[in-house]
């Protein structure tokens, strides 16, 4: 199944009337790695929320509502950090927690992440953790 954002299919539309094939996807390509660094580039924290799909309880993609598999893969790249949202059962009750570092089937960690942990799910602790000042 493919997912599409509303901005990415806006672009598509509009680049469909001067471009396809390859030249379209390598210019949406190149307006959405554009705009996403110069959003990186801020002086501030940029949180990037995005959906991991499954398929066979495997994980497949992380930003899969973004059309174009270069683009799925080169955003992703250039964060610094992936910390998983989701449901940690082992606490009391259900919670949502963030987990920093690879754990159970979360495999991905980050260049700043030093240690496997699970935290509340509140930015202010995720920013204690990983030493930021808010």
């Amino acid at each position: 199944m493919l997912f599409r954002s509303l901005l990415v299919d806006t672009l598509i539309e509009d680049l469909s009337a001067r471009f396809d094939g390859w030249d379209l996807w390598r210019e949406l390509t190149n307006i959405v790695s554009k705009g996403f660094n110069e959003l990186r580039d801020a002086e501030a924290h940029l949180i990037v929320v995005a959906h991991a799909i499954h398929d066979d309880n495997e994980m497949v993609g992380i930003l899969p509502a973004i059309s174009g598999k270069q683009i799925r893969t080169k955003l992703p790249a250039k964060l610094h950090d992936w910390i998983w949202f989701d449901f940690d059962g082992t606490r009391k009750g259900t919670e949502r927690a963030f987990f920093l570092g690879p754990q159970k089937s979360w495999t991905h960690s980050g260049r700043n992440i030093r240690k496997c942990v699970v935290i509340k799910a509140d930015v202010c602790a995720l920013f204690e953790e990983l030493g930021i000042e808010p």
